[in-house]
């Protein structure tokens, strides 16, 4: 079967757009995994530091999320397989929970 121009048009664009996306990021390499990170500026890291939420990994998610959103109640948490694919988008509103297959906090969570 033969994929028509349109088919072949949308996968490069997507192909354009993910490689712009992620020259804007940063590539950690980690033992768990690749993980991306986006640079912000110095004074916004300065005037915004984030929340140290790395006494969090090994809880249970339910856990984490709680203590999360009671101190953050305007933070959105999705809970995620550890080995599971995600969107590289960056979202200040946003912090993902890294778990094992017992719902266990593999990795420090974090906004974006």
């Amino acid at each position: 079967m033969r994929a028509g121009p349109l088919a072949l048009l949308s996968v490069l664009l997507l192909v354009v757009l993910s490689v712009a996306e992620a020259s804007q990021r940063k590539l950690h390499v980690s033992p768990d995994g690749f993980d991306f990170e986006t640079e912000q500026p110095p004074e916004v890291m300065a005037s915004n530091p984030p929340p140290d939420w790395s006494h969090l990994k090994g809880k249970h998610s339910d856990e984490a999320k709680a203590e999360i959103l009671r101190t953050h109640p305007h933070l959105k948490v999705h809970v995620v397989d550890a080995k599971g694919m995600v969107t590289m988008d960056y979202r200040e509103d946003r912090v993902r929970l890294f778990v094992d297959a017992e719902s266990k906090v593999v990795k420090p969570p974090k906004t974006g």
